[in-house]
């Protein structure tokens, strides 16, 4: 009896399978945290990436079109509003990030970029004014352990306005 029990003490099969076992949850954590953390670098590239387009959408469509509504996101003869940017940006939201966790906010300051005033005889959009669009997304985790942990993820974009 004690032979046997000496012998399978010393037997090493089945140890790779213990061994791997053991290691797999945390390899799986590993994995899906370079994953998450690859799509919070995707979504941070996005934010940025918003703010500037919606900067640029801003631009040219200034006072200058005498306040002729965008009807669309397309819409290109138009004076943008709030609104306008802010249906431009999320429509420009790429797969995998959902519009409910996106904020874009514009404001014209009505100064020039030294800091001057600018002719705001049309309003605070008027050419030469800057504008400034702040996109903020926030990033949830996936993981149902974490599901209640978030990121927020902002960009900035200041231009001044050409049309």
């Amino acid at each position: 009896m004690q032979r046997q029990l000496k012998k399978m003490l010393n037997d090493a099969d089945g140890g790779q399978l213990i061994e791997f076992t053991l290691c797999l949850p945390i390899l799986l954590t590993v994995f899906v945290g370079v994953i998450y953390f690859s799509f919070v670098l995707y979504a941070a590239h996005f934010v940025t990436n918003g703010a500037n387009d919606g900067a640029r959408y801003a631009i040219v469509r200034g006072s200058e079109w005498k306040g002729v509504a965008c009807t669309t996101t397309s819409t290109v003869n138009c004076t943008a509003t709030n609104t306008d940017i802010s249906n431009y940006v999320a429509s420009t939201l790429p797969g995998g990030l959902g519009t409910s966790n996106l904020t874009v906010s514009t404001t014209w300051s009505g100064k020039t970029s030294t800091g001057g005033n600018c002719d705001t005889q049309n309003g605070s959009n008027s050419p030469n004014c800057l504008v400034k669009v702040q996109a903020t997304y926030v990033a949830r985790f996936p993981l149902p352990y974490m599901s209640s942990q978030s990121m927020t993820l902002s960009g900035t974009a200041v231009m001044t306005i050409a049309q």
